[in-house]
């Protein structure tokens, strides 16, 4: 079974000139609800990182955590996505990014 089509990360790096950074409130409240779903994938969650962005109605979900094997990459992105379901607000599209950190080595 593979469950690769659950996580994409798709990168424009020409569209990101154009971005305009709006401050939303509400993603301070999205942020809490992704980092207290991700509490059962990680033991210390507070080695991960997240910062959103947004751009119109899409959200960019940037995760800096340490080094996980490809099924918990999958395991992060589903978490991530049923916190922005949650939030009773509709978002447009949604891209998680995970990053190693850079004080991390990925593992063997």
């Amino acid at each position: 079974m593979s469950l690769h089509p659950v996580a994409r990360v798709r990168h424009d790096p020409t569209a990101a000139a154009g971005v305009i950074k709006v401050d939303d409130p509400g993603l301070d409240d999205l942020r809490f609800a992704i980092l207290a779903r991700l509490r059962h994938t990680f033991a210390d969650v507070d080695q991960v990182s997240c910062r959103l962005d947004r751009c119109g109605s899409n959200v960019t979900v940037h995760l800096a955590g340490p080094a996980i094997t490809e099924m918990r990459r999958h395991a992060v992105s589903v978490r991530v996505l049923d916190a922005v379901r949650s939030m009773g607000r509709t978002y447009g599209h949604v891209d998680v990014d995970y990053e190693l950190r850079s004080d991390e080595v990925s593992p063997a």
